[in-house]
């Protein structure tokens, strides 16, 4: 074999082997997280105004939350209502809040009532991307 050959060989080599797949894990990080769950209502839905669940980065609020959604009573099953906040940012969230406005819902308004809350750190990773968290909801 000559040395053009060998060269060439050595150097398919190089190339194949430079090019190769680490198959050594199939795993397929997620690029979102999610965070979802029930949220259980108790006492007598009210007539007027509106029920908001939000997804918050600050806890007491201060800003815009990260996502929020309204909740009628035709959306409930058996006093039940399922919520599910999908593509989200790997980040750190500080609390999920159900609130009522007897009023309506006024952007930097204070006549609200907060009827359920999970008020504790939800770190959302690549490693934990997803999670469950159901809450009560009172009405009095």
């Amino acid at each position: 074999m000559n040395k053009t050959n060998q060269l060439l060989i050595a150097l398919f080599l190089i190339l194949f082997f430079a090019c190769e797949q680490n198959n050594n894990s199939d795993e397929i990080l997620p690029e979102f997280g999610s965070i979802s769950g029930e949220i259980n209502f108790s006492g007598t839905w009210p007539y007027t105004g509106e029920v908001l669940l939000t997804l918050n980065t600050q806890y007491p609020v201060t800003g815009p939350p990260a996502g929020f959604t309204y909740i009628t009573s035709d959306s409930l099953s058996d006093n039940i209502y399922n919520y599910n906040f999908s593509n989200l940012s790997f980040r750190n969230y500080e609390a999920l809040t159900v609130t009522y406005w007897p009023e309506g819902y006024i952007t930097g308004g204070s006549n609200y009532s907060t009827i359920g809350i999970y008020e504790d750190s939800i770190n959302v990773t690549q490693d934990i991307p997803e999670y469950l968290i159901d809450i009560d909801a009172v009405f009095n």
